[in-house]
């Protein structure tokens, strides 16, 4: 996994545009989201990239990673998230025995559950609610 770290690390840095770094994601997570909820290095390296982006940037991709993680299944989703809520900010998921309350950031943590509760909502099939 170390080489689909480093190439994930290198597509979805600050200095590729965010819609190319969108696209290759896609392409790289192609209807499987198992890499993301067994690989925690993977999941933050796209947390991170999520993060990163600019409210503009952000909005212009949201059709991809619709697109994407639309192509998981809604278990591979809701790990996905259940993982995804987890993250501390600095890259890394905690243990189960640290305590994710500690110096947890609110702001920044709605941002990103809106964001994920969009992604999912729009995945969702028409009808049905989203994981």
């Amino acid at each position: 996994m170390d080489d689909a770290a480093t190439r994930m690390s290198i597509q979805l840095s600050a200095a590729v545009p965010a819609a190319a770094s969108a696209r290759w994601a896609e392409g790289f997570l192609a209807g499987s989201g198992l890499l993301l909820v067994h690989d925690d290095r993977l999941l933050s390296l796209a947390d991170g990239w999520l993060t990163g982006l600019s409210k503009d940037a952000f909005t212009a991709v949201l059709p991809a990673l619709r697109r994407t993680f639309g192509g998981f299944a809604p278990p591979e989703r809701r790990a996905i998230g259940q993982k995804a809520a987890r993250l501390d900010g600095s890259g890394r998921i905690p243990s189960v025995t640290e305590d994710a309350d500690d110096d947890l950031d609110e702001d920044r943590a709605a941002v990103a559950v809106r964001a994920v509760a969009a992604i999912l909502a729009a995945a969702a099939p028409s009808g049905q609610a989203a994981p």
